[in-house]
């Protein structure tokens, strides 16, 4: 693989480019960006996508806003964040307000820094998951024998008796941590601490007592589930929250593929958005500091249906409006505030 493309976000490529690399970064914007980004806020949020990389009026070659890293076509892309890691990592902390730095942890590598982003939104993921305990669901148990375990399976049952055997088929509906979900949780931390061996401190304690038990259910090193067994799935209203902490784990697992290759034609890598941080900061800042009495509603993630305008018969709905931050004093607004 070649040097590394090297770019800071919202900025011009600061450079010198061949027409080798003009084709590559032509190909690069037009790359459907949703299999690289982890949202930081709530995965069922709608928002603008916007492209990795563009080429303004003038000619020259823009970073969008995303921060993180990439392999593709073999070629290596690492977007720097414009304000400096201590400004995100600031934001970082605002917004989860459960993890700080770790003490050891080094400035110096974007890519190390978005390891430990990731790291930071996986572990609060995982807290909030495990609130009411480990990710136990019930899964289909199929037995055979002499006797009726659980619910008499009457079909399988006419089966067996057609082949000759003296069995009774039953089906029971067992409480047991071996699922795809504890294996996609148990291999996003084995992802991550792959790469964080600098410290053994970006665990939260509750990370820390939640991983033996599920490793000892899985195994330290097991097959990362596919999104089709992950799908099948089902939850109960306590271990729904497993869904997004499965998902996510799922994302982190497969896109940091426990390091990067240099295989050619090889994609994989993970990106943050810097506009969706930003616009979360603000949010956490503003909920802080609102007087009681009021409430604060995340305006793109609260589906709210108002709009800019209206017809004069009042039929018909024009422009729909999606403000990033609504201050309600009950059901009256307030106050509308966009992160900008």
């Amino acid at each position: 693989m070649t040097v590394p493309v090297l770019w800071r976000d919202l900025s011009p490529y600061p450079g010198e480019l061949t027409p080798e690399d003009h084709d590559w970064l032509q190909r690069l914007s037009r790359r459907d960006i949703q299999d690289f980004v982890i949202r930081v806020g709530s995965d069922d949020e709608e928002d603008e996508q916007s492209p990795i990389v563009e080429r303004r009026s003038d000619g020259r070659w823009w970073a969008g806003r995303y921060i993180g890293a990439l392999t593709f076509e073999g070629r290596r892309l690492i977007i720097e964040p414009r304000l400096g890691v201590t400004v995100i990592e600031a934001w970082l902390d605002q917004i989860f307000g459960l993890m700080a730095t770790p003490a050891s942890a080094q400035h110096a590598q974007t890519e190390s820094f978005i390891v430990r982003l990731l790291a930071r939104l996986w572990c609060r993921t995982i807290d909030a998951a495990t609130r009411h305990g480990l990710p136990l669901l019930r899964l289909l148990r199929n037995h055979e024998g002499l006797f009726v375990r659980g619910r008499f399976d009457v079909a399988h049952t006419t089966t067996l008796m057609g082949e000759g055997r003296e069995t009774i088929a039953s089906i029971t509906h067992d409480r047991s941590l071996s699922h795809p979900v504890t294996r996609a949780i148990v291999c996003a931390d084995r992802a991550l601490g792959t790469l964080l061996t600098d410290s053994a401190e970006w665990r939260t304690e509750r990370v820390r007592q939640t991983l033996p038990p599920l490793r000892g259910a899985v195994g330290a090193r097991p097959r990362l589930p596919s999104l089709y067994e992950l799908s099948r799935v089902r939850y109960t209203p306590i271990t729904l929250p497993f869904r997004r902490a499965a998902i996510l784990s799922h994302r982190i697992a497969s896109r940091l593929g426990y390091g990067a290759t240099d295989d050619e034609g090889n994609e994989e890598g993970i990106l943050v958005d810097v506009a969706e941080l930003w616009e979360l900061f603000v949010l956490n800042c503003i909920r802080q500091t609102t007087p009681g009495g009021l409430r604060v509603e995340h305006g793109t993630h609260a589906r709210r249906r108002d709009f800019f305008l209206r017809s004069a018969d009042g039929e018909h709905e024009i422009g729909r409006l999606k403000p990033d931050i609504l201050v309600l004093d009950g059901e009256e607004i307030f106050a509308v505030i966009d992160a900008k």
